[in-house]
């Protein structure tokens, strides 16, 4: 009877411990993110000195799980660099085709190394989702990204 108590105990233990190394924390979206620091991207690259995320193409993307939006915000800004003319990516929740919640136009910056700040509206976004930056359809070279944060 002791041995399937301490059997029952460590096995808690061991479970208790296992769920939460596999929990996600949230980030908050008011913090400025790290663009390099995403939990899962497609086709980008580290730009020079890994510092950013680069080489951004049609059909590329990047993620970044359990982003806690808070009551809500209706601005991002973001630290990006682009030598090709305007570009776009999409900002989505949940998935690569879940709800659009802004747009953020990428114009020259004249250097790809040269980041300035530009900003875009938000829309619909509250609580905590995953938060996906997808390549516009039919766009490449568009742009590095260093940093963003939520308003």
């Amino acid at each position: 009877m002791k041995k399937n108590i301490l059997l029952l105990i460590f096995t808690f233990a061991l479970l208790s411990f296992l769920m939460g190394c596999a929990s996600v924390p949230t980030i908050p979206a008011g913090k400025k993110i790290q663009a390099e620091e995403f939990s899962e991207e497609e086709g980008t690259q580290p730009e020079k000195g890994g510092g950013a995320v680069g080489y951004i193409d049609s059909g590329d993307y990047f993620m970044y799980k359990n982003v806690d939006f808070g009551a809500g915000v209706s601005i991002m800004r973001a630290s990006v660099a682009n030598n090709s003319g305007s570009r776009h990516l999409i900002l989505r929740l949940d998935s690569l085709e879940g709800p659009e919640i802004g747009v953020l136009a990428i114009e020259s910056t004249f250097d790809w190394n040269g980041y300035e700040e530009m900003s875009c509206e938000i829309k619909g976004a509250k609580g905590i989702h995953d938060l996906y930056f997808v390549a516009m359809d039919g766009e490449t070279e568009i742009g590095n990204i260093d940093w963003f944060v939520f308003e």
